[in-house]
């Protein structure tokens, strides 16, 4: 199983052995890629036991309509949740980089 970005990683060893060294836009677009993946792992995980917990009291081999739509409805909710927390982060962040 291949972790996504370590084609990045393994292309800047082999610039390094070959007697190059990748650039620092290289280094950060591959950083921010890996953050990225880092990130809706996270996301992903925390969406799955919250609304699995919530949703799912009892698994059985076959989900009722209930629970689909209880799933669907609190993925939709997690979302929606974490797309205003990133826009605010950003918007603060931006906010900061100015001051700078």
């Amino acid at each position: 199983m291949e972790v996504e970005g370590t084609e990045d990683i393994a292309l800047n060893m082999e610039e390094e052995m070959a007697g190059g060294s990748p650039s620092i836009d290289q280094n950060v677009s591959s950083l921010k890629h890996r953050l990225a993946v880092d990130f809706m792992a996270i996301l992903s995980t925390a969406m799955e036991d919250t609304c699995f917990t919530r949703c799912i009291p009892k698994p059985g081999l076959k989900m009722s309509k209930n629970e689909e739509r209880c799933l669907g409805e609190c993925m939709k909710r997690f979302l929606e949740a974490w797309n205003i927390t990133s826009q605010t982060v950003a918007s603060v962040n931006d906010k900061m980089s100015n001051k700078l």
